[in-house]
């Protein structure tokens, strides 16, 4: 059915081009709605539709054959997905990084530090965001005689469980846990922050972050920023230029990561303006969109389905568990701990750029 939804919109509006974010069930709605359609449809793959240990290695490996091409965001990705299905089915994977608006992010670009330092840290309340070790870390700090505060931002599974941590740490008035906030409100804690803490870990069901679209805002920011080494941080956090790179669930390496960047001493200014530039050059969203228009336009009238599609395909497709033809997250979800926006059904591009994009079910993982 929401396949048949995405074919008649694209039909609506002149499409030309399917496009979906998320190589999972939104691949999967966009797949189908190309044959009904004979567009030709293509996908970005981000994190947990790559490396969850759920994935299914043959539907993706379809995918990554029959779709126009597809679109990875990291060095990382592109070549864990060459290393896993072989460079022919991976022939069409194309590099295309995340992407911010820049002017949304003006650099602050100062050194100082207050006399409480707020370390921040954003996301939903799961494994693979480590924010156990954050928590450690305040209290590690508060043990040497250095009292900071940490907010957290985002809702999950584990809200109780850190919570309950912070209770047993003695922690309830240095670490809070803000709950979901809107992007609005997520700049503004950026701005007031003196530290980003990003001790991501490999969640035991292999689920990991690619590269979340808040680090590189902290970054444009002008925010120093301590990350830990999963997946494609190490393609933006390099250590000692852009920030500090630690070892995923490394807590002393994080523990001391974040003493040297508070130190007085520290020239925090030349790794921030390193950061933003690095930001700059690599991941401004006009020239990403740019790229992901070049690629629409190139395919515009080809499509090289070159599989049946499984009966099982079309089941999956028309299960409650589906989304809605919309480019922005459904109702319930939203994007590292912030307040989920209303979906829409509109094409996730303007009519004349002819491109729709299927439901994306987390524009951050």
């Amino acid at each position: 059915e929401q396949a048949l939804e995405v074919a008649m919109l694209a039909r609506e509006h002149g499409v030309t081009h399917l496009h979906a974010h998320f190589a999972s069930m939104a691949t999967t709605v966009a797949r189908l709605a190309a044959l009904v359609t004979d567009l030709p449809y293509s996908f970005t793959a981000h994190a947990k539709d790559i490396f969850h240990r759920d994935v299914e290695d043959a539907d993706l490996a379809r995918k990554l054959r029959d779709a126009d091409h597809a679109v990875t965001i990291s060095e990382y990705n592109r070549h864990h997905l060459v290393e896993r299905f072989g460079a022919t089915t991976t022939a069409r994977l194309e590099l295309v990084r995340n992407g911010l608006e820049l002017e949304r992010f003006p650099f602050r670009g100062h050194a100082e530090i207050g006399e409480m330092p707020r370390l921040l840290g954003v996301g939903r309340l799961v494994e693979k965001k480590g924010f156990d070790q954050l928590i450690d870390t305040v209290h590690a700090l508060r043990a040497e005689g250095r009292e900071v505060h940490a907010d957290i931002v985002g809702d999950g599974p584990l809200r109780e469980d850190l919570a309950a941590r912070i209770q047993q740490l003695g922690l309830t008035e240095q670490v809070h846990l803000l709950g979901p906030r809107t992007q609005e409100e997520v700049r503004g804690l950026l701005a007031q922050a003196d530290l980003f803490v990003a001790p991501f870990v490999i969640g035991a069901d292999g689920n990991a972050d690619g590269l979340p679209t808040v680090l590189l805002e902290a970054m444009a920011t002008g925010i120093p920023c301590v990350a830990a080494a999963v997946t494609a941080v190490g393609e933006v956090i390099i250590d000692g230029t852009t920030g500090w790179l630690v070892p995923t669930g490394d807590t002393p390496a994080l523990i001391d990561a974040v003493r040297e960047a508070l130190d007085p001493a520290t020239d925090r200014l030349a790794r921030t303006t390193a950061a933003r530039e690095l930001v700059a050059a690599h991941y401004d969203s006009r020239g990403q969109a740019r790229a992901l228009r070049a690629l629409a336009e190139r395919s515009a009238h080809r499509n090289i389905l070159t599989e049946p599609i499984a009966l099982a395909d079309l089941d999956a497709a028309q299960t409650p568990t589906a989304q809605t033809a919309t480019a922005q997250p459904p109702t319930g979800q939203a994007p590292e701990g912030r307040r989920p926006s209303a979906p829409t059904l509109s094409p996730a591009a303007s009519p004349s750029a002819g491109v729709a994009a299927a439901p994306t079910g987390r524009s951050r993982s």
